[in-house]
C-alpha cells in the first residue's frame, strides 16, 4: 500500500512541472465562453454568466488580438457569447468599433477563430441593434462566413432597456441569452 502511495506522489511530483511547462497541455475544452467588454461586466447578471468561461475584453487594447489570444488553445466551444455595446454596424468595446471592415482587414486571424469552435456553433452578438441595418447584417453573414458557425444578433436594444432575444440569424441557432429580462433589469 506504501509503495502504491509512493508512486502515485512520485508520479504527481513529476508531472505537475511538465505541465507547467507546457509539455503535457492539451487543448482545453469548454462548452461555452463569454467575451465580455470589461466596462460592463458588472452590470451583466450572473445567470448570463453561468457555466462559461468569461474573458473581459479591453476596449482600450486591440480587440481582435484579445480574442483571439483567448480562443487559442481551445477547441469544440458550443456556445461563445459576446457581449458588448452595439449600434446599426459594429460592435463596441470600449470606443473601439469593430465592424464589417474590421473583419476583411483581419479575416485570417478571425477566420482562425473557427478552429476553437465545435462543428454547428454558435455565436451570439449581444450588442444592441447590431442587425437594424444591412450593414450590421452584413457583418453578421460575414462573421458567420469566416469562422463557419451560426451567429445571432439583435436587431434593437438587448439586455438593461432592451429585450433579450436575438432575432437576426444565420444558420440554425437554438441557444439565446440565458437572463430574462428582470435579471438584467436589477443588475
Amino acid at each position: 500500500m506504501r509503495l502504491i502511495f509512493l508512486t502515485l506522489t512520485l508520479c504527481a511530483l513529476w508531472v505537475q512541472p511538465l505541465r507547467g511547462a507546457g509539455i503535457l497541455n492539451e487543448p482545453t475544452a469548454v462548452q461555452s465562453v463569454v467575451l465580455v467588454d470589461s466596462a460592463l461586466l458588472q452590470n451583466i447578471p450572473k445567470e448570463e454568466l453561468v457555466g462559461s468561461r468569461i474573458v473581459p475584453i479591453e476596449g482600450s487594447r486591440d480587440v481582435i488580438s484579445q480574442i483571439t489570444a483567448a480562443l487559442n488553445g481551445l477547441r469544440d466551444i458550443r456556445v461563445l457569447r459576446v457581449i458588448s455595446h452595439g449600434s446599426e454596424s459594429g460592435l463596441y468595446f470600449g470606443r473601439q468599433k469593430i465592424n464589417a471592415e474590421h473583419l476583411a482587414s483581419r479575416s485570417v486571424e478571425v477566420a482562425g477563430w473557427g478552429q476553437s469552435l465545435a462543428d454547428g456553433a454558435e455565436v451570439l452578438l449581444y450588442g444592441c441593434s447590431l442587425a437594424g441595418s444591412e450593414e450590421g447584417a452584413f457583418f453578421v453573414r460575414e462573421l458567420a462566413r469566416l469562422t463557419h458557425t451560426n451567429v445571432a444578433a439583435s436587431v434593437n436594444p438587448t439586455g438593461a432597456g432592451g429585450d433579450t432575444f436575438l432575432e437576426y440569424k444565420v444558420g440554425e441557432v437554438s441557444s439565446g441569452l440565458l437572463a430574462n429580462h428582470a435579471d438584467y433589469e436589477r443588475a
